[in-house]
C-alpha cells in the first residue's frame, strides 16, 4: 500500500515559491536574448553562491539577478537586492573572471519582474549597482 505525504503549508509556499522564481528567470532570458543578450549561464553556482543569469552583450559580460513578484505593493522586486546579495554577486562575479578567458568588461544588472496570470511587467536595471560598493 502506497501511502500518500500531504506537504505542510511551508512546503507548499517553498514550492510556489521556487516555481515564481524559475518561471521568472524563464521571461528574464526570453527577454535578454530577445533584446540581443547572450546567455552564456543559468542558474550558475560559484563558490557556493548562485548568479541568476551571466550574458554577454558586445564586449560587456552581464551579471543579472532576477527578482520575481505577483505583486509589488510591498516592495518592489529590486529593492530585494540588498546590500549584502550585492556582496556576493560581486564575489561570484570576480571569482567568475579570474576562471574565464574573457578579456571584457563587467556590468551588474536587476530584472524585476512583477508577473501574474494576466500580464508579466519587466524591468530590466542596467548597471543596478557598482563593483565596488
Amino acid at each position: 500500500m502506497k501511502r500518500e505525504m500531504k506537504k505542510s503549508d511551508d512546503e507548499r509556499e517553498i514550492s510556489a515559491h521556487y516555481k515564481l522564481g524559475l518561471h521568472g528567470e524563464r521571461l528574464a532570458c526570453d527577454y535578454l536574448t530577445n533584446t540581443g543578450y547572450k546567455i552564456l549561464h543559468t542558474r550558475h553556482r560559484i563558490e557556493g553562491i548562485e548568479i541568476d543569469i551571466i550574458a554577454l552583450k558586445d564586449d560587456t559580460l552581464v551579471f543579472v539577478e532576477v527578482k520575481t513578484r505577483r505583486s509589488d505593493n510591498l516592495e518592489s522586486p529590486q529593492d530585494a537586492v540588498d546590500i549584502k546579495k550585492q556582496h556576493r554577486m560581486i564575489r561570484a562575479a570576480n571569482a567568475y573572471m579570474q576562471t574565464s578567458e574573457q578579456d571584457v568588461s563587467i556590468r551588474f544588472d536587476i530584472i524585476a519582474i512583477v508577473t501574474n496570470a494576466h500580464h508579466s511587467h519587466i524591468d530590466h536595471i542596467e548597471d543596478a549597482f557598482s563593483p565596488f560598493v
